[in-house]
């Protein structure tokens, strides 16, 4: 793994981080999640480009609508959107086959987890953990997160044919 990840400094590229976004009926989070997030992704502007994928699944709201006004002004949001609701894996599942970052990020809408724990994970790939996740440690009122390795959450994309 250190091999590849020298090729990829060596190549003199940035690398791109996506961020899935998994969304049913999140049409009052949707602006606030975005700019959380953007916030959180220019602390690494430098080293990293990125995209975010938002996967509506199915929604009754004005999701869809919320996300088409944010990519109108953000050329990096990607929307897909499912014609009914399949279920939160299945979003994931099209979102994960549709990311062409370095790295892949999973994270919910509604601003629980909140985005700027991703620097923490950037933290532990950059120190050589091919994954990395984080769990909270009081659920009630307190926001402090971990990360580990040999999680499922975020790490390197798999190589595609």
């Amino acid at each position: 793994m250190k091999s590849i990840r020298l090729c990829i400094k060596k190549e003199n590229r940035m690398e791109k981080i996506s961020i899935v976004v998994p969304c049913y009926n999140e049409e009052k989070n949707i602006n606030n999640f975005y700019e959380e997030m953007i916030k959180t992704l220019e602390k690494v502007k430098e080293n990293y480009s990125y995209e975010i994928i938002f996967v509506n699944d199915g929604s009754n709201d004005q999701t869809e609508i919320e996300v088409k006004k944010v990519r109108k002004t953000d050329k990096n949001v990607i929307l897909i959107s499912f014609s009914r609701n399949f279920g939160k894996e299945a979003a994931i599942y099209a979102g994960l086959n549709n990311a062409t970052g370095d790295l892949v990020a999973l994270i919910d809408a509604d601003l629980q987890h909140p985005p700027v724990t991703i620097l923490e994970m950037i933290k532990g790939i950059n120190e050589g953990y091919d994954v990395v996740a984080t769990k909270r440690k009081n659920r009630k009122g307190c926001k402090k997160y971990l990360w580990c390795n040999r999680c499922r959450v975020f790490g390197k994309s798999i190589a595609r044919d």
